[in-house]
């Protein structure tokens, strides 16, 4: 019988219409830098989360067919101990 993976999800996309702002945003909030990649079948610029090896990993992409809006999907970061310190941190992000 195959393994099954350790997490059901493995990866995410946040469709944004600025990259460089939103990855500005989340590299402030979290206080973390994001890889620039150009992968994908389509080739669309992506900035991509720190992720542990194996860990659940994601993105943010521009494409035209992924709009940003409020009713997009929900995704939760992991702020693991550090919750007060990325909240304070949103208004100068700009959020």
């Amino acid at each position: 019988m195959k393994e099954q993976p350790k997490s059901g999800a493995v990866w995410f996309e946040i469709p944004c219409a600025d990259l460089d702002r939103a990855a500005r945003f989340y590299e402030t909030i979290l206080d973390r830098r994001m890889k620039k990649d150009d992968f994908g079948e389509m080739g669309d610029p992506m900035r991509v989360f720190p992720a542990a090896p194996g860990g659940v990993a994601g993105a943010l992409v521009k494409r035209p067919f992924r709009k940003p809006g409020r009713g997009g999907t929900m995704v939760y970061l992991n702020c693991d101990g550090e919750l007060d310190a990325v909240i304070a941190r949103v208004r100068e992000a700009g959020g």
